[in-house]
């Protein structure tokens, strides 16, 4: 039997295209973290964003092609509160820039990292069984010299 090598390519963009999701979607729960955390922002020290808890539950993530993301806010006052606004008195109101702080919290090439990993181990286990090298080795020192 002639030797044979076969490489998977698209296992392994699989594995990318799923830890990419994970690891966006992880992102978005450090945003909803963010909106929630009481002294996030340094001029609102003792609030959080949640007033009603709607800009918090608007968010939506969209992946609108492989490797693709978008996070959108939609009730309509979202860009108020995360860029600031100016009051009719003149009053200014400072922005609070979640999305910013979410991602000064998480490491995403970190993540992306970890959970790529992960999911190369789950795709290996999957596709190649476990121990087959160790059985081809123990195979070929079954032959004669």
């Amino acid at each position: 039997m002639k030797p044979k090598v076969t490489f998977n390519g698209g296992a392994i963009k699989g594995a990318a295209l799923r830890a990419f999701q994970t690891t966006m979607i992880e992102l978005g729960e450090t945003f909803q973290e963010v909106i929630e955390d009481v002294g996030a922002f340094p001029d609102f020290p003792q609030s959080d964003i949640v007033d009603t808890g709607a800009l918090r539950n608007s968010q939506q993530i969209d992946f609108p092609q492989p490797g693709s993301v978008n996070f959108d806010w939609s009730v309509e006052y979202a860009a108020f509160v995360h860029e600031g606004y100016t009051l009719q008195n003149g009053n200014q109101q400072p922005g609070r820039p979640w999305t910013k702080a979410g991602l000064t919290r998480f490491n995403v090439q970190m993540r992306y990292a970890e959970n790529l990993n992960q999911e190369l181990k789950r795709t290996k286990n999957k596709r190649s069984g476990v121990g087959k090298r160790r059985d081809f080795q123990r195979n070929l020192n079954d032959f004669p010299d």
